[in-house]
């Protein structure tokens, strides 16, 4: 693409080390980047590829849900303690190579894995195969050109849709913020400032509909958005137009709503259906059809509405819909328990055509095309899929499944551990690049939940009791010494190495062999960290804090002052530890005894906590909170994602990274 001219100015762009413009190919994670540094007191447009004076956006995001469903199922605006409004950008190149090339937050926190970036894509529009953009959370804008996806675009904006009339006539929106691509620049076409925007589409560059939150609904003419007068309240998350005259939107409770050329009038696919639609699409022959929750096709044919038999494996909600005529019509589902699917109606049922890929689909989210062989999905973590006339290919490579853990060994080597589903996976960082490192040979590896290293040896553990020791060539695997799934793993030395997990089970592995250690509790535990073999602290449900007393007492009872679940322990000495867990609690540990910590977060679930030292520690938790204590005040900064970050670990010299929901890595580059 060319260098664009800005956006304005009232978009708080996500600047984070400088002007970046990163190609991915389909089949590698990265290749070849420019990157532009910025004069102090400016920060980088990359649309424009211009440096500017930084700007400040008021709005807060719409932010997903905890649970990392989409955003359109909650309608509330809930106050984001990670608003990018609330960050001051880092000092330009303060992380040199680290951050080159790379999409990275205010904070400086720059993606590692996916690439270019692995925020959730929301909607996907084109123009054929070889122009193509994806657009969602953290101000997500990506574009395919036939061979590489570029990011294109970074704001403080979450992107709920995308649509276009042509190459030079493009919109995308999200919260009260459109941007107007017009084939050179992206301008700024602000809708009303309580908009919340949930879905886009058009049939002209004069005619193109937004509809949002509490029955919103926007029409934009061409030059400026303006509100029309909606028959309902609910919230709205699908929009359909053919013309002027035919416009469909679907929203809560099974509600439609319908423009007739003179008014809105608003409809309910049926009485006893009150589940949200999601998604809406006409077909050629007049025939409109309407699906989201309750895994149900509404089609309206005749001047009403009837549900079409539900596919035997259809158990999930219906994400997306597209048509290219009446007998390619195609449906994106996801759970955000299991796995996502592609469903294909050719004008008598609808049927499961889900491609096949290690990890499956990963929640996709909605599915876009130009003709029969060319296909694409996005969705959560940034997944992105294309169908051609060979089929189905991925073009993000990273296993989307959620990392829960990372280590590293203080020189070269970092790992993460993961896994959904019942399957697990490992990561590891030779100091250039992700690769995977899952053990092999030894069946199939369980969720993995915590790893560590000492002595040249890689320690994994996970869910059914599974252990797994990388001994510097191959991998073993422990019989388990019961089914109880193992939640974290320390290393005090190659002969002192404990892991902990649910129903209070902890094992200690002497060099030779695992063994349990006795504990003073049932409860689940789901951290261990220590100082040194006899100096060891384990955390877990309802506040449990214990302590390691010697082989014979084993894990004792430490008087904790919440009931919460605490979830992550790390400290810099044993007189100087941090716990932290549910809804804000950080607990410090001095002076002979535990005490509560106010931080910003105090609503946000936190998942883990470490750091470099007393004046530099790090602690992350839901929807992308990220803290860190410089000494004396815990702040909040930009992490760059809003999934859930459940792992962090730091280096004075080796760096910093985090590690999440749908395979993120990131790491903070200063």
């Amino acid at each position: 693409m060319r260098s664009l001219a800005p956006l304005l100015t009232a978009l708080m762009l996500l600047p984070g080390v400088g002007c970046t413009f990163d190609r991915v190919a389909p089949t590698k994670d990265r290749c070849s980047a420019t990157h532009r540094g910025c004069p102090t007191g400016k920060t980088c447009d990359p649309i424009a590829g211009l440096c500017k004076p930084a700007g400040a956006d008021g709005a807060v995001p719409d932010a997903p849900r905890l649970d990392g469903k989409l955003a359109v199922d909650s309608g509330k605006k809930e106050p984001d303690a990670m608003a990018p409004s609330d960050l001051k950008a880092p000092k330009p190149d303060a992380g040199g190579a680290c951050n080159k090339g790379k999409v990275c937050s205010s904070s400086g926190w720059c993606w590692e894995r996916p690439l270019p970036r692995g925020n959730n894509l929301h909607s996907v529009w084109g123009t054929g195969s070889k122009n193509v953009y994806a657009v969602g959370n953290n101000g997500a804008v990506l574009h395919y050109d036939g061979t590489m996806w570029a990011n294109v675009g970074t704001t403080s904006v979450n992107f709920s849709g995308i649509w276009g009339s042509s190459k030079t006539n493009i919109i995308a929106a999200g919260g009260n913020v459109a941007i107007h691509f017009d084939g050179t620049v992206w301008n700024l076409k602000n809708l009303p400032t309580n908009a919340s925007v949930r879905g886009l589409h058009g049939s002209s560059p004069s005619t193109v509909y937004a509809v949002g939150v509490g029955g919103d609904i926007f029409r934009y003419n061409g030059s400026s958005w303006a509100m029309e007068t909606s028959p309902t309240k609910k919230h709205l998350s699908g929009v359909w137009v053919s013309s002027a005259g035919k416009v469909w939107a679907v929203g809560d409770s099974g509600t439609v709503v319908r423009y007739t050329g003179t008014k809105w009038l608003a409809d309910k696919v049926s009485s006893t259906f009150t589940s949200p639609l999601i998604a809406v699409v006409g077909l050629p022959n007049g025939e409109v059809v309407a699906a989201g929750d309750g895994a149900t096709f509404w089609h309206y044919v005749g001047g009403k509405w009837t549900a079409k038999p539900k596919p035997g494996k259809l158990t999930t909600r219906v994400t997306g819909l597209w048509a290219l005529d009446a007998k390619n019509v195609y449906a994106t589902a996801t759970d955000p328990s299991t796995d996502g699917s592609l469903w294909k109606y050719g004008g008598g049922s609808w049927s499961d055509v889900t491609p096949s890929f290690t990890g499956g689909l990963g929640r996709v989210a909605k599915v876009w095309g130009s003709s029969k062989t060319n296909i694409f999905m996005v969705g959560a973590g940034g997944v992105r899929y294309q169908k051609g006339s060979g089929g189905w290919v991925q073009h993000n490579k990273a296993l989307w499944w959620t990392l829960h853990s990372i280590w590293g060994d203080g020189s070269k080597y970092k790992y993460a551990a993961g896994g959904e589903n019942g399957f697990g996976y490992l990561l590891r960082h030779d100091g250039t690049s992700w690769t995977t490192f899952t053990p092999t040979g030894l069946g199939t590896v369980p969720t993995l939940r915590g790893v560590t290293s000492v002595g040249g040896k890689v320690y994994a553990v996970g869910h059914n009791g599974k252990v797994f020791i990388h001994s510097g060539s191959s991998w073993s695997s422990g019989s388990p010494l019961n089914s109880k799934d193992l939640r974290a793993v320390w290393a005090a030395d190659p002969k002192h190495v404990f892991a902990v997990g649910n129903d209070g089970k902890a094992l200690r592995h002497d060099g030779s062999s695992w063994y349990e250690i006795k504990t003073a509790t049932s409860l689940n535990l789901h951290g261990v960290w220590g100082t040194t073999a006899t100096n060891v602290f384990a955390v877990g449900a309802q506040g449990t804090i214990l302590r390691y007393a010697g082989t014979s007492a084993g894990f004792v009872t430490m008087k904790s002052p919440v009931t919460r679940d605490l979830m992550s322990v790390w400290g810099t000495s044993g007189k100087n530890i941090y716990a932290v867990g549910g809804y804000g609690t950080i607990l410090h540990y001095s002076s002979g005894s535990w005490t509560t910590v106010t931080v910003p977060a105090a609503n946000r679930d936190l998942h883990a906590v470490f750091g470099t030292g007393s004046k530099d520690i790090y602690v992350t938790g839901t929807r992308g909170t990220l803290l860190r204590y410089n000494g004396s005040l815990w702040n909040s900064e930009a992490s760059g994602t809003f999934s859930s970050l459940l792992g962090v670990w730091a280096h004075a010299t080796a760096g910093r990274y985090l590690v999440g929901g749908f395979g993120a890595v990131l790491r903070g580059c200063y």
